[in-house]
């Protein structure tokens, strides 16, 4: 079978070429393969990154490896290529490499032979085996029907063995190239991580899961509990940032996958809100996400931002129901769950500002949200990019109750720009004025409750001008509050 495809990428289309023209003539001609999804997405018209290639013979990805180093004068030993006897995969980076006028420097080229599992493994993967297989049987081994073509380096020739693959790319169907209880479960071949690759290529391209796939995950889904948090969060932040995140949800939760991803998530799923909404609690945050971003910090916000109120919900007579701190509560579960998931410590930092300052403005119809209001926002935010992230938030929120003015922020935005216009630096990231070293050396007084007052006071006045100089906010500090005068 060949097919017309595209290659939008120069360096790897030359990479490729390089690799047909050193393997002309020898062995290996006719037994390097391009496998996987650098196939699929040349059949979409997608540009890919990634070139994993598969050598159809024995201990083929690590002899091919060190093979074509030495062949093209980039080997080093224990280096290039970096070797994985245990799984029978090799790593080889072009170094120094230039091929039609393009420079490969840095190009990672990964190397398999047909492998197949020799032994049982748990769900943990970490007791793996490895031995050779046929094409077919690689094939058979892989995770989505989408995933099982290869492409042969030295004619150009598309293998689908399945018979399954061109068609499903085709047709946007995501099925499991053997029986998907297998694909998630066997205990040779089977990974339960799988069954979320299944959900976020659906949201990725907006392919339909087959019935007979959706099904298997369902009864699958408790497997994924032996899935490390790494790996779990891995595949969740990829749904979160495709153009479809609240497609990915809604089947996390239909599939029961949620349990073992974000629990807390279902809380939010039929909690009725307070007289200014017209959704429950998980309604409500689907829309938010589906209007933000796709950033990781601002779409984790969005579907976090609303997940204390399970937690402060009472009822009100005039409200219906009230959710008073739920952004703190929020903050705190927010920490918790990122945890859990084995985030880095400066996404959380972030995401937990966000949740935590997303009640933070409102400006009204008349834009009259003082200068002060907002210098002070932006200084809790702490640098400009988390203050407009924190005002996209806010927006995404605000526009999802009914009657929303979607004219506010835009208004809030343009005062904040002319606050800043004139200043030497962004008001988030200025310093304070007066720090507590200065009360106590100027009041003649230790540390205590008396001094945060003190500071808050004098910020307070700085916000209300920041051309406001520390002489001035000493003096307006002595005349509040005179902390010595029964001396």
């Amino acid at each position: 079978m060949r097919l017309r495809v595209l290659f939008e990428s120069a360096k790897e289309d030359a990479a490729l070429d390089l690799i047909k023209t050193t393997i002309a003539g020898t062995p290996f001609e006719n037994k390097v393969y391009i496998a996987g999804g650098f196939v699929r997405d040349e059949i979409m018209g997608r540009a890919s990154k990634d070139i994993d290639l598969v050598i159809d013979m024995d201990n083929g990805g690590i002899k091919f490896a060190v093979w074509v180093c030495k062949r093209l004068g980039i080997y080093k030993e224990n280096s290039n290529p970096v070797v994985y006897p245990r799984f029978g995969t090799a790593m080889f980076t072009f170094r120094g490499v230039t091929h039609i006028g393009q420079d490969l420097s840095g190009l990672d080229i990964e190397c398999v032979m047909p492998r197949a599992e020799e032994n049982e493994i748990p769900d943990n993967r970490k007791s793996i085996v490895i031995k050779k297989t046929s094409m077919k049987g690689d094939a058979l081994r892989r995770d989505l029907t989408i995933n099982t073509l290869y492409k042969n380096v030295s004619t150009g020739k598309i293998l689908d063995l399945t018979g399954k693959g061109v068609h499903d790319i085709k047709n946007g169907i995501l099925r499991t190239p053997t029986k998907a209880d297998d694909t998630f479960g066997h205990p040779k071949f089977g990974d339960p991580l799988r069954m979320l690759r299944v959900l976020r290529f659906a949201a990725r391209y907006g392919y339909e899961v087959d019935r007979g796939v959706l099904d298997a995950v369902k009864r699958n889904a408790s497997r994924l509990k032996n899935i490390s948090n790494e790996r779990i969060r891995d595949e969740f932040i990829k749904m979160l940032i495709s153009p479809r995140p609240v497609e990915a949800m809604d089947m996390l939760v239909e599939t029961g996958l949620i349990d073992y991803v974000l629990p807390e998530l279902k809380q939010l799923i039929g909690l009725e809100q307070g007289i200014y909404h017209n959704k429950d609690a998980y309604g409500h945050t689907m829309d938010v996400l589906a209007a933000t971003q796709p950033r990781a910090v601002l779409r984790l916000a969005a579907l976090l931002h609303d997940i204390g109120k399970p937690v402060v919900r009472t009822p009100h007579d005039r409200k219906k129901y009230e959710f008073l701190q739920h952004e703190k509560v929020g903050e705190e579960l927010t920490d918790t769950i990122l945890r859990r998931l084995k985030f880095p410590n400066d996404t959380i930092k972030a995401v937990k500002t966000l949740v935590r300052r997303h009640m933070g403005l409102r400006a009204g119809r008349q834009g009259k949200l003082s200068s002060k209001a907002l210098r002070r926002f932006a200084r809790k935010c702490g640098s400009d990019e988390m203050l407009q992230d924190a005002l996209a938030l806010m927006q995404a929120d605000y526009e999802a109750h009914p009657g929303a003015d979607p004219d506010e922020f835009n208004r809030i935005r343009d005062q904040y720009k002319a606050i800043t216009s004139t200043a030497a630096q962004p008001l988030s990231q200025r310093q304070k004025v007066v720090n507590g070293h200065d009360i106590m050396k100027t009041f003649n007084i230790p540390p205590g409750p008396m001094i945060k007052t003190m500071l808050q006071y004098a910020q307070d006045l700085y916000d209300e001008d920041p051309a406001t100089d520390k002489e001035t906010i000493m003096i307006k500090l002595k005349e509040k509050f005179n902390p010595n005068e029964d001396e």
